[in-house]
């Protein structure tokens, strides 16, 4: 379990160079940079999103040239007196599902098993595949077998590599799976306990999260009752669309929020996965409308004081609130190297360092939040589950009126 006392600060990371290849090719003295600047400025963690294809391109294969790149990441990391998060079997990326190609074909069960019988799903709306936009045509991946082996393998087999690695013993497993809600909740929730089984059974020691998103909450069968126990903590999504408009009337709202309900429902470790934001170059802040998750959602672009003022309030609040810590999404060179734009904000993100390693306006005011915050405050007052998982949508909403 988190030490209560130890809060848990974490900037997402993806390796940085100029082309942003990073994956694949990275500058070793530029992401030593990157880590010594996060360091400094309050951060305990490095959070890594390794592509699942990159590290799966085949259903039985884990590669071994990835599992040698992320080692060399994780050697820096240590390097830095900094800790890891590693994030497997990740389906989330820019608001958008992604998958590995062989995970996505209307006949993956004939490929793998030599038969074209079961059913799948076809969604018209692209995914990413491979990092490519394609359309959704996809085996019931909680129910297939090939496909439900694949997943334990890639756990079993990356957190037993690591399992004695100093940098590595946080994993967020399956970040993004409450959005596929192809099956049943028996089967949803047979195949999250058996996956945690086979991270437990590799790697003893781990300190295991699972993300919690909107879906976990209100309408699918993988929910966060059903996924708290097993887990050491929870680090929750805020981006919601589903809280419509009046959640702009004050941007830390829906973050803090949400806090509040994950934690009083579970009474585990949250940890909130801030949503992005946008850099405005000149004129005032507002929102930019984009697409999350096939939802319109509007994402605050900020001036540099705008972007100090929201982080030093929001950090505040939360701190005061119990939360255990922050994953702040947008760190220098946490973009992907992908050649597409999935949605109309990429490259406007707002990064704390610059490619200097210099620290912006809002940098320095997540910074002096971070110093501030060198415990846990008091747990937030425990719900009533049982009313709340009666009429759960419902309940979400009436508690986001009451909250607002």
């Amino acid at each position: 379990m988190t030490d209560p006392q130890n809060p848990t600060q974490v900037a997402l990371v993806t390796p940085h160079t100029p082309s942003h290849a990073g994956w694949e090719h990275y500058d070793a003295p530029c992401v030593a940079e990157h880590l010594h600047a996060l360091r400094d400025s309050g951060f305990t963690h490095v959070c890594l999103r390794p592509p699942w294809h990159w590290l799966q391109p085949r259903p039985g294969h884990i590669q071994r040239q990835s599992i040698d790149r992320l080692e060399q990441l994780l050697d820096a990391i240590a390097t830095q007196r900094l800790s890891a998060w590693i994030s497997l079997l990740d389906v989330e990326h820019a608001g958008r599902l992604a998958l590995p190609d062989w995970h996505n074909a209307p006949d993956v069960i004939g490929w793998m098993q030599g038969q074209t019988t079961r059913p799948f799903l076809r969604r018209g709306t692209p995914v990413l595949i491979n990092g490519r936009l394609r359309t959704l045509n996809m085996a019931n991946p909680f129910t297939t077998d090939a496909l439900t082996n694949a997943h334990q393998l890639l756990v079993r087999s990356v957190l037993g590599y690591f399992a004695g690695h100093p940098a590595a013993n946080d994993w967020l497993i399956g970040h993004g799976w409450g959005r596929l809600a192809t099956a049943t909740a028996p089967h949803m929730q047979t195949w999250w306990q058996t996956l945690i089984a086979h991270a437990r059974q590799a790697h003893p020691s781990a300190r295991l999260w699972a993300s919690i998103d909107e879906p976990h909450l209100t309408t699918s069968p993988l929910t966060l009752a059903s996924i708290a126990p097993s887990v050491d903590g929870l680090v929750v999504s805020t981006p919601q669309p589903g809280l419509g408009a009046q959640a702009r009337r004050r941007l830390s709202d829906p973050a803090l929020f949400m806090h509040h309900l994950v934690a009083g429902l579970s009474e585990k470790p949250v940890v909130s996965w801030l949503s992005p934001i946008a850099h405005q170059h000149g004129g005032a802040s507002r929102t930019l409308p984009i697409q999350w998750h096939q939802q319109p959602w509007g994402m605050p672009s900020l001036t540099s004081a705008d972007q100090a003022n929201y982080y030093a309030t929001l950090l505040t609040r939360l701190h005061a609130a119990g939360s255990h810590g922050i994953v702040h999404m947008h760190a220098r060179g946490a973009l992907p190297e992908h050649d597409y734009e999935p949605t109309a904000w990429h490259g406007l993100l707002a990064p704390l360092i610059d490619a200097q390693g210099e620290r912006h306006m809002a940098g320095d005011a997540v910074a002096d939040s971070l110093r501030q915050w060198q415990t846990v405050a008091a747990a937030p007052a425990r719900l009533d589950a049982e009313r709340y998982w009666y009429k759960p949508q419902s309940e979400w909403q009436r508690m986001w009126r009451e909250f607002a």
